[in-house]
């Protein structure tokens, strides 16, 4: 990214858009970089890459990570919040709101969205009553050997069903829940030999 901050500054010049960006904001928190020019190069991006409607887009298509525009506007507006400078933050607010009312009303298509949606609700504040509807809706999702799919017309998978115990957990779901422990016992019981 700091090869190409000329171009985040502008706005263009990205493969894959806000999805990219988002997610190297994620890899930069998680490798404990600090906010610098970079990163403020890459808020400058997202800034202007948002949609009217509130939505972070990519031109990517790779389900189930790649494609869900749920995902990259809640990491979009959670990273933006936390790698913002002195000069952005007004802008970011505003983004950031924006984002959040898109998110409450944002349609959700596979359990990517879904749990993504629960997770953006909590990590942005939306309120209990919102987050425990989210939850109920990826609850809900749960199929019967307690795994789930990405799609209704799709298997159970680990990805899915790991991706759904992080964000029950992360956003308040005890690990004692009995939804909880069916999904870790589909992933037990659905691990290879290997």
């Amino acid at each position: 990214f700091s090869s190409r901050r000329a171009n985040l500054e502008k706005g263009t010049g990205i493969g894959g858009k806000s999805m990219t960006v988002v997610f190297g904001l994620w890899a930069l928190d998680l490798g404990g970089s600090p906010s610098d020019s970079t990163t403020s190069a890459m808020i400058a991006f997202l800034l202007q890459n948002q949609e009217k409607d509130g939505h972070f887009a990519s031109n990517l298509d790779r389900p189930p990570l790649e494609d869900s525009i749920v995902t990259s506007t809640v990491v979009a507006a959670y990273y933006m919040q936390k790698y913002a400078g002195a000069e952005q933050k007004s802008a970011v607010e505003r983004s950031v709101n924006s984002a959040k009312s898109w998110l409450i009303q944002a349609p959700t298509r596979s359990q990517e969205d879904r749990n993504a949606k629960l997770w953006g609700l909590h990590l942005l504040q939306a309120g209990r009553e919102r987050v425990d509807r989210a939850r109920q809706v990826v609850l809900g999702s749960q199929r019967p050997d307690g795994g789930w799919g990405q799609l209704a017309t799709l298997d159970n998978d680990a990805y899915a069903t790991g991706q759904t115990l992080f964000v029950l957990h992360q956003s308040g779901t005890p690990v004692t829940d009995p939804a909880y422990q069916r999904g870790a016992r589909f992933l037990l019981e659905s691990q290879w030999p290997d």
